[in-house]
């Protein structure tokens, strides 16, 4: 038996998810409700595997014209093991443990280069896209040797008490016939979430993202003696019209048919096309 689970892409305050279509032949599949981290998944199960299977899922989504305003619940504050609060006490005669005074050390030099949250955050995760540096090295070294320089940020920014979460998505521009997902960093600031640029290093998206997923899961979880591969593509839609006549409209079920899957990528057709032959 094999139980594949895949997170699904969210709504933002840019784009809006029109329609999402999945062809799973043999398989059960349902897509699970948000979790706290408002992530969705669809999880197919199936009891025998065959040789090779795919699952084709698909995505149409909307860019709005300008940004809605999003309400949104403060988040609960980070408790961080990190934080001085929750650290072990250190009994007399004891020294601190190396990682706690590489990680105060770096907070300690963000904020004296910061005059408010927004730019603490900045020089934070200027401070660890650093490799050379001993203090991120040794967090690597203890906390995780292939934690990224955002996952690093996350954890500084964390044990200061700041709200933080890693989204991972995809830039949405030219078409791509084999995507790959990018992570950014978002910090809580004066009730909202401010993303940090994963190309300019600066607060705000500058091209245009779309959210996957929140977190430190990853993309898909796979139960049962199987291996998956995934690959992505990215197709724009020239008819914004008609996507913007079916998103206002509502009817969603004929989407399927006005976009027919001779709009996937060539291998994908020819993948699809040998499966109903089968």
């Amino acid at each position: 038996p094999a139980i594949f689970s895949l997170n699904l892409p969210h709504h933002s305050d840019r784009f809006v998810l029109v329609d999402e279509n999945i062809v799973a032949r043999g398989f059960g599949h349902e897509i699970s409700e948000a979790d706290d981290e408002g992530n969705r998944a669809a999880v197919f199960s199936k009891r025998r595997i065959d040789a090779q299977e795919t699952i084709f899922y698909r995505a149409i989504v909307y860019e709005l014209d300008s940004p809605t305003a999003v309400t949104l619940e403060p988040p609960a504050l980070p408790e961080s093991p990190y934080n001085k609060e929750n650290r072990p006490k250190v009994e007399k005669g004891q020294t601190e443990d190396p990682v706690y005074v590489a990680i105060d050390a770096l907070i300690a030099e963000a904020k004296d280069k910061s005059a408010s949250t927004k730019t603490f955050a900045r020089e934070v995760y200027k401070l660890v896209r650093d490799d050379t540096d001993d203090r991120v090295k040794l967090i690597r070294d203890t906390v995780g040797e292939n934690l990224s320089a955002v996952e690093v940020a996350a954890l500084l920014l964390q044990a200061d008490g700041i709200a933080t979460r890693t989204a991972h998505g995809l830039r949405l521009a030219e078409d791509q016939r084999r995507a790959s997902y990018v992570d950014w960093l978002e910090v809580f600031i004066k009730d909202e979430w401010l993303a940090i640029d994963p190309e300019s290093h600066s607060f705000g998206l500058k091209e245009k993202y779309i959210v996957w997923w929140y977190g430190q899961k990853p993309l898909y979880t796979l139960e049962g003696n199987a291996r998956a591969e995934t690959t992505i593509s990215v197709r724009q839609n020239t008819n914004n019209a008609l996507t913007r006549a079916i998103w206002k409209s509502g009817q969603l079920a004929d989407v399927f048919l006005t976009f027919s899957f001779y709009t996937l990528p060539l291998d994908s057709q020819l993948v699809f096309n040998i499966l109903n032959m089968l």
